[in-house]
């Protein structure tokens, strides 16, 4: 499945869950080269610190998997201090592609959802580019143990083998 058509249903996905009154987890669907992972992480906006942690470990799995993409979908906030408005966003990224749509939330009256906005690799956070592994990337027997314990069954952020 091309990368836009994952990233679109990632969104109607992100959707279906606001409509039912609950909050989108942030979603990593990672294609490797050992099949697809759907991982989760679960984290509270604010605790930038945990977030930075768990961002830092999904970018190892990546390396130790492998990863060829991924697709991220998470509900944020538009602008610092929470001034912009509500939005669902899904990032696409493989090697040769750098994709970002955005679409807002409004609960003025009732739930609706804005248009859809596609966003140029300019209007995404440059971090986003840095987590896929490059070419050279080397992990430890001691890192290897310890991503396989975080997610692993029953770890912290256990990696759901979808293929």
């Amino acid at each position: 499945m091309q990368l836009t058509s994952l990233m679109l249903d990632y969104l109607g996905v992100a959707r279906s869950v606001i409509e039912k009154g609950h909050i989108v987890v942030p979603a990593w669907r990672i294609e490797t080269v050992e099949g697809t992972y759907l991982v989760l992480t679960h984290f509270h906006d604010d605790q930038p610190k945990e977030r930075e942690r768990l961002v830092k470990l999904v970018a190892r799995f990546m390396a130790w998997k492998m990863a060829t993409s991924f697709v991220l979908a998470a509900q944020t906030w538009l602008e610092p201090l929470r001034k912009g408005g509500e939005a669902l966003i899904v990032v696409g990224l493989s090697r040769n592609e750098r994709f970002g749509v955005a679409q807002r939330i409004v609960r003025d009256e009732g739930l609706q959802f804005g248009p859809v906005q596609w966003l140029m690799p300019a209007q995404l956070d440059e971090a986003y580019f840095r987590l896929l592994p490059q070419a050279s990337t080397t992990l430890t027997h001691t890192e290897v143990a310890e991503l396989d314990f975080i997610f692993g069954p029953g770890g912290e952020l256990e990696a759901d083998k979808l293929d």
